[in-house]
């Protein structure tokens, strides 16, 4: 798929929870089997300096693997105030745009948030005037 994105803002899978990303990261996630190398947007870290985008850097079984942030968005100067990541795979997360965003540009000093664009979507019902008949 051409979203028209750089390849480094495509990611294989993304978190539904906090996760430990040293010494213990999944090898698994949201029914993803991950591979060294794969791309992962943390984005629900407790600590939100630790949200970003990571790669698997040594594959374990669940209570050894290492992830380390990925070549991109790991620097001030990697990042705007308004950034956007794709997740192509996932039970949860698959075929989602998030949007991040911080309160500045200090990398490792500030919050990283990411939110479901499509999550500020309104659903619209047939009703109270609004018909769902278009001629």
């Amino acid at each position: 798929m051409n979203l028209g994105f750089s390849n480094d803002y495509i990611c294989n899978a993304a978190t539904t929870s906090n996760i430990t990303l040293s010494g213990g990261a999944p090898n698994t996630l949201d029914g993803i089997t991950l591979s060294s190398s794969s791309k992962i947007l943390v984005k629900d870290q407790t600590d939100k300096k630790q949200n970003g985008v990571y790669a698997v850097s040594s594959l374990g079984t669940g209570s050894n693997g290492t992830w380390a942030r990925a070549g991109i968005l790991n620097t001030s100067s990697d990042f705007s105030n308004n950034f956007v990541v794709y997740v192509e795979g996932g039970t949860a997360n698959t075929s989602t745009l998030w949007i991040g965003s911080s309160l500045g540009n200090t990398f490792g000093n500030i919050d990283l948030y990411f939110d479901d664009v499509f999550n500020q979507c309104v659903n619209v019902y047939p009703g109270n005037g609004i018909v769902d008949i278009y001629y």
